[in-house]
């Protein structure tokens, strides 16, 4: 059994297009948790019975809530161990993901411990770069100054994090791991999981037999300068504590 959680923030007809493409693609049994982090009185379970979802969970917020909470919050309501996250703006496209899950599920016993990421295609169905380097002081200066300007800019491409739009995982290993730091106020939450993964030697891991289409839906870094100044400074001191905590572990 599978446990799918997605976090609304008013899109509902991404939320719609998300579930329609689970009720398509995914044919093995799954329960749905969805969170309204508006309390937007969208019917959500209106939506789940129309797509015959017979299994699911709505989380309505009294106030919004972070991406870390949010999703902790989600993972904490996980039924089964192996979890699947899912941002509103991601949308299956083929069965590659029911074919990932179906042998993770059958063949392996479950997910294996750390963090797996299914490759991610833009709206046009070309290759999104959802991987990227580790971030060193200088490049986050320069992301800084470029979002001050409202200027577009990618950080490095890698494979040391990926963009936390889609990742699977087992419940026990994301708590053993710690969840989502909680005190990032917006960004980075997914580069310091990662970064957090690979202090303690478990494998971080982009799944190229997975294609889910992703429409790049987030708030860009400009609109919410003091949030990104803030969470760009306490992923540096993460990584400090993160290399501190590589050692004990090793």
């Amino acid at each position: 059994m599978i446990s799918i959680v997605t976090v609304s923030h008013g899109h509902h007809s991404d939320i719609e297009k998300l579930v329609a493409s689970l009720a398509q693609y995914l044919k093995l049994s799954y329960e749905l948790i969805l969170i309204d982090n508006l309390n937007s009185g969208f019917d959500f379970e209106g939506l789940c019975h129309r797509f015959n979802i017979a299994n699911f969970k709505v989380i309505k917020n009294i106030s919004p809530m972070s991406f870390s909470v949010n999703n902790n919050i989600g993972v904490s309501l996980c039924s089964y161990d192996n979890v699947v996250l899912l941002n509103p703006d991601i949308c299956l496209i083929d069965d590659s993901l029911h074919h990932y899950l179906t042998q993770a599920c059958m063949e392996q016993q479950g997910i294996e411990d750390g963090l797996f990421f299914p490759a991610l295609v833009n709206l046009d169905g070309s290759k999104q770069i959802n991987g990227k380097a580790k971030p060193d002081f200088f490049d986050q200066v320069v992301t800084f100054f470029a979002s001050i300007f409202a200027k577009k800019r990618e950080s490095p491409a890698g494979d040391y994090w990926y963009f936390a739009a889609a990742v699977i995982f087992n419940k026990p290993f994301f708590y053993q791991l710690g969840g989502f730091d909680i005190n990032f106020p917006m960004y980075a939450e997914d580069t310091e999981i990662c970064d957090r993964c690979h202090a303690v030697d478990a494998p971080v891991v982009l799944v190229n037999n997975i294609s889910l289409q992703h429409g790049l839906g987030g708030d860009s870094k400009s609109k919410y300068i003091a949030k990104a100044v803030r969470s760009n400074i306490y992923l540096r001191y993460k990584m400090y504590k993160n290399k501190q905590l590589s050692k004990i572990h090793n």
